[in-house]
């Protein structure tokens, strides 16, 4: 008889803990609701415009009579955020010459290759070249003129039926420049 007793005891004592806690919970999301009914519905937040960095060609590609060569460019960044950039170099040359070297031998024509005296990182087959610009460019800005400076050396194609089977090529080179930033905030 004492366990039916103690055993009813406990059953009303977790139904009244039960109500106790149903009850303070809807007095805390009451408060909270309460607590979080004053924010404000008027902020905004802008959006910037997607990003767009140009760049623009100062003077030609030369090469002189000895190898040493020069190409000028600046970076335009048309965008509403400040970007940190890379300039991204690559060599190649013009399609008549594709069929007689490869453009891993075409781009190791060019060597000591320098932007603003500051050397790159080479790809493996040397055609690429990454320079990590520590400039940072506004929005709506152009950076300084860079100079990319070089040195090129001809290269030589083995002619098998000609007399003098070997040849040498002035093989005109081509670069491409582009630049990707990094937003800076």
């Amino acid at each position: 008889m004492r366990v039916k007793k103690l055993s009813g005891i406990v059953t009303r004592l977790a139904a009244i803990l039960l109500c106790l806690v149903l009850f303070s919970a809807h007095l805390a999301s009451g408060m909270f609701a309460k607590y979080t009914s004053g924010a404000s519905v008027n902020d905004s937040a802008r959006v910037a415009k997607v990003q767009r960095i140009e760049v623009i060609e100062q003077e030609a590609l030369t090469l002189d009579s000895v190898g040493n060569g020069t190409y000028k460019f600046l970076v335009k960044n048309h965008s509403e955020t400040a970007f940190q950039y890379d300039i991204k170099l690559k060599i190649t040359s013009t399609e008549a010459y594709v069929d007689y070297f490869g453009a891993d031998e075409i781009a190791k024509t060019c060597y000591d290759v320098k932007v603003n005296g500051i050397e790159g990182t080479p790809s493996s087959d040397g055609s690429l070249y990454t320079f990590s610009m520590p400039d940072i460019l506004k929005p709506d800005s152009e950076s300084d003129v860079y100079t990319v400076t070089f040195k090129a050396f001809d290269l030589a194609y083995n002619v098998s039926n000609a007399t003098n089977p070997i040849t040498g090529f002035n093989v005109p080179i081509k670069f491409s420049v582009s630049a990707k930033g990094t937003q800076v905030n």
